[in-house]
């Protein structure tokens, strides 16, 4: 969480890192957030922003404490170059599996 103090510097903090039990359904992970906050003592009127991942279950989740959220884009921009690493690396493979058949082919020919 991010936020100013009295004095006007930003801080952070991790308020909570633990294992969500069960399904990670909208409803689930907005009981579990609300858990969180509750224990803080945090009202939803405190939070002004969460930002999140776009997954299906945490715009639910979110919705359903109606609490504002926008998807990070850093989040975006990690997936998309995940993806780009993976094609480049599927590219790269299947070339070596390429040249390791033809290798094949011409030791053979050579007996």
């Amino acid at each position: 969480m991010h936020y100013i103090n009295k004095e006007f510097h930003r801080q952070h903090k991790i308020l909570c890192t633990e294992p969500l039990r069960g399904s990670h359904t909208g409803r689930n992970i907005a009981q579990a957030f609300h858990g969180i906050l509750d224990g803080y003592g945090i009202s939803n009127n405190s939070v002004h922003i969460v930002l999140r991942d776009a997954g299906s279950s945490m715009i639910k989740s979110l919705e359903e404490l109606e609490l504002t959220s926008f998807d990070c884009m850093c989040h975006k921009i990690q997936l998309v170059c995940v993806n780009i690493f993976n094609k480049i690396s599927i590219d790269f493979l299947g070339h070596k599996r390429r040249m390791r058949t033809q290798a094949q082919i011409y030791s053979r020919n050579k007996k």
